[in-house]
């Protein structure tokens, strides 16, 4: 019997090279992506979280997808601390692929600062 597999749009330390990336062990790397109509905003001083709708700054937001199992996908919930923290929802990326992703909500996102819709570009320029 297989496994159900789910398409996931990450776009921040759960990329490759990013201090979280060890969470996506056993997931299947696809390929660098694109969101647009989304941006980010700099959540709880340290970590990216998706936005849709655009800020006047940006509007696109750079990430990768993978594609993980159920289990995986039910333990990166609890990583993400889903619902609680972060939600979790179907996107359509801007190849017309279909992903679920993590983020928050424009109202809750209204106290955090816009940032970079590239979180690797944001690291690099903040020295990081």
């Amino acid at each position: 019997m297989n496994a159900k597999t789910t398409s996931l749009f990450v776009y921040g330390s759960l990329m490759r090279g990013l201090v979280h990336h060890n969470e996506m062990r056993g997931a299947t790397f696809v390929g660098e992506k694109k969101l647009l109509a989304h941006h980010l905003v700099l959540y709880e001083d340290a970590y990216p979280a998706l936005v849709q709708g655009t800020s006047a700054k940006h509007t696109v937001v750079s990430g990768e997808l993978y594609v993980v199992s159920s289990l995986h996908l039910a333990r990166l919930d609890i990583f993400e601390e889903c619902p609680r923290l972060y939600q979790r929802r179907s996107v359509e990326l801007s190849d017309g692929a279909a992903a679920q992703t993590y983020g928050i909500s424009a109202e809750r996102a209204r106290v955090y600062p816009v940032i970079s819709g590239d979180f690797r570009q944001y690291l690099h320029h903040m020295g990081q």
